[in-house]
């Protein structure tokens, strides 16, 4: 059986995740489509290794070692332009 062609609208990182928006396909596509977002938000997105939801500013999904780097960036900003943390 044909399967409806794969239109792309969007795709894009909301709350720390993965939202992909399309067109078409079948429920093959839908659960491929599934699967990436929810895989998304358990995976650093620097690094790849495992991550978890971070606040901070924007959120972001980070493993331990790159919300540690994250936060020593916000902490020399916050220094170097007289903010308080």
């Amino acid at each position: 059986d044909a399967v409806p062609q794969v239109t792309v609208a969007q795709i894009k990182e909301k709350f720390g995740g993965l939202r992909f928006y399309y067109d078409g396909g079948d429920e093959h596509i839908s659960g491929m489509v599934r699967m990436a977002e929810s895989w998304a938000g358990h995976v650093c997105e620097e690094c790849g290794k495992p991550g978890e939801s971070r606040s901070g500013g924007w959120i972001k999904t980070l493993c331990d070692e790159h919300d540690l780097e994250r936060q020593q960036k916000y902490e020399r900003y916050a220094k170097d332009n007289g903010l308080e943390l």
